[in-house]
Formats: C-alpha cells, sequence, structure tokens
C-alpha cells in the first residue's frame, strides 16, 4: 500500500505515473474505513456511557440511538432538544453540537477553561472520560439548571425530608409503630 502513489495518481500533472493497483486502493480505503469504525464506536460507546450517568441503566440504551441519544443528552446540558434534530443537515448541524460539546464539561463539574475546547475537537474521547471517571458526577437538577454538590447533597435533602415527618408525628403523639411505616412509604416516593 503505497499512499503516495495513490495520491500522485489523482493529483499530480504528471501523466506518466503508473496507475495504482487494485490491492493498493482497497487497502487504503479499508484502513480508512476501519479508523472511522473505531471513531464511531468510541463516539457511541461515550453516548451511551454518558446516558448511563445521567438517566441510569434503564435508559442508557437510548444513547445508542443516533438523534434521540443526541435529544435526551442536549436536555441534560439544557439545550432544546429539537436542536438534535439538526445534525442531519451536514454543516449547519454542526453549530447546536459544538454548543453541547462546550457546555457538557460544565454539566460535570469540570471547571478548568480548556476543557470545552477539548471536548469539541475530542469529544469521542472526553465523552468516555467523562463517562467513565469516578470524579465527574452530573451537576445539574433536570429542568432546573440549579448546580448541587453530589450526592452529598441529595442525602441531605432526603434527611431533611424525613426528619418533618417525624417531628409532626411527635407532636400529634401518634404511636410509634407507625412512623417506620411513614418513612419508608416516604422514601418509596422519593425514589
Amino acid at each position: 500500500m503505497n499512499f503516495q502513489k495513490i495520491y500522485d495518481y489523482f493529483f499530480s500533472n504528471n501523466y506518466m505515473t503508473k496507475m495504482p493497483t487494485f490491492g493498493e486502493v482497497l487497502a487504503s480505503n479499508v484502513i480508512t474505513l476501519l479508523l472511522l469504525l473505531i471513531i464511531l464506536g468510541l463516539y457511541i460507546a461515550g453516548k451511551v456511557l454518558l446516558m448511563k450517568k445521567i438517566y441510569g441503566e434503564k435508559k442508557m440504551w437510548q444513547g445508542a440511538i443516533p438523534v434521540l441519544g443526541l435529544m435526551k443528552l442536549y436536555d441534560a446540558v439544557e439545550l432544546n432538544k429539537l436542536f438534535a434534530i439538526s445534525i442531519l443537515i451536514p454543516v449547519i448541524g454542526l453549530i447546536p453540537y459544538f454548543i453541547f460539546c462546550y457546555k457538557l464539561p460544565a454539566a460535570f463539574g469540570e471547571k478548568q477553561p480548556a476543557f470545552p475546547y477539548l471536548t469539541i475537537f475530542f469529544s469521542p474521547i472526553i465523552m468516555l472520560m467523562l463517562a467513565t471517571d469516578q470524579k465527574y458526577e452530573y451537576q445539574y437538577v433536570r429542568g432546573k439548571n440549579v448546580p448541587f454538590q453530589g450526592a452529598f447533597a441529595l442525602n441531605n435533602t432526603q434527611t431533611t425530608t424525613e426528619t418533618t415527618p417525624q417531628a409532626t408525628t411527635e407532636v400529634v403523639n401518634q404511636p410509634t409503630a407507625e412512623v417506620p411505616t411513614q418513612q419508608s412509604s416516604d422514601l418509596n416516593n422519593l425514589q
């Protein structure tokens, strides 16, 4: 496989160059196809793992579906879901995708200024890194764009909601046998 021979045949003004063999052309195309498939596989794996980290294991399969996965991820970083349809338009669709790539690290708590730009150019690698590294945790409450500090803040809100019914039940002087059943129903409602 000689890339220079293929390049010379198509782009040089020298008409005496020898035509590349079928094997050389096929080999160069197969290598290019394999590289594109590897990059596509990394991209899909990154989307699926990001979906698992944001929405849980039951909805992670949606990341493998091209437009639906992007719609969910756009929604996770507070972009309009319908921008995901624009990815089907060749050049114009890249603009919302670049905005998504720019906002994605902030949604996971990354504060370094170069990180959003790296995400634009190396999105499959950065998506995998955000999805698999334990230090990155999804930082927004869906639909509100309110940052919280990881699972600790969620545990604080659960304990405050659990303690308020206990305080009211003690004032009303209900029997203590009903308190655990009420707490378990509150926990079921939160889940």
